[in-house]
């Protein structure tokens, strides 16, 4: 397949780098060279990178449609992304032999189903959570989006050097950003997942998609299993149906 877009400049360093990781997940680097800038440098030239909050704000929806390969395994499959702002998000992973698992939120609520297992509804703190990543601006106003930020300084993450950054979101446990010296662009987030467990996700290959900056290879490295998805269709202003957002009447 060809994938629609202009690559972002400078911005295809880690795709075939970071498909072969075999980083354990919450590892985290702890000596750090001065970084001779600021936090909000860092962070104001990011959101420049992605092409700017103007850019985003008048984006009415973005659909990714891709494949997933889970390393060490013979399991692939398709993987379909919907977004709609302010916070709306349908994340749809289809496994043949397995089925289908989905996690939905309609930007008040959100609802998840797995193969064989009944539609679940998200409370509490994992909906909150969730909440907060759905968050279609999300990546272009990380300053809000948490409640203490600290410029560590800059290491460097298999080859390219990165500054990297401790940040503590309005929802969720402390993560570590870190973002490519060389082209402003976020490389990779060590996160704790809502179910509680440590992952690290790896983000290349930004690529422009009518004016916004969306990166097409997702490595995501976890103790349970080893995830890449690698969007092969971009499509911003897509018109979609509100049912793609809404919970099936049987849940539990």
């Amino acid at each position: 397949m060809r994938l629609e877009g202009q690559a972002a400049p400078g911005a295809r360093w880690g795709a075939a780098r970071a498909a072969g990781v075999r980083a354990p997940a919450g590892a985290q680097e702890e000596k750090f060279a001065p970084a001779h800038t600021t936090l909000e440098r860092i962070l104001s030239r990011y959101t420049r990178e992605l092409g700017g909050m103007a850019a985003w704000r008048k984006a009415t929806s973005i659909v990714s449609r891709g494949e997933c390969q889970f390393e060490g395994s013979n399991l692939a499959g398709t993987a379909l992304l919907y977004q709609r702002p302010p916070n709306r998000m349908a994340f749809i992973l289809n496994l043949p032999g397995v089925g289908v698992s989905q996690m939905v939120i309609d930007g008040v609520h959100g609802w998840q189903s797995n193969p064989r297992q009944p539609v679940r509804a998200l409370h509490g703190a994992e909906l909150e959570q969730y909440l907060w990543n759905a968050d279609f601006y999300h990546e272009v106003r990380l300053r809000t989006q948490f409640r203490a930020m600290k410029l560590l300084g800059i290491a460097n993450l298999d080859g390219p050097r990165v500054y990297v950054i401790d940040a503590l979101p309005r929802a969720g446990k402390l993560q570590r950003l870190y973002f490519e010296v060389s082209s402003g662009l976020l490389a990779r987030v060590d996160v704790m997942l809502p179910n509680g467990s440590p992952s690290i996700v790896y983000y290349a290959d930004y690529r422009n998609f009518r004016g916004l900056v969306i990166p097409v290879v997702q490595h995501m490295v976890t103790p349970e299993y080893t995830m890449t998805i690698r969007w092969t269709s971009v499509e911003v202003n897509r018109p979609m149906s509100e049912s793609v957002f809404k919970m099936p009447v049987e849940r539990r």
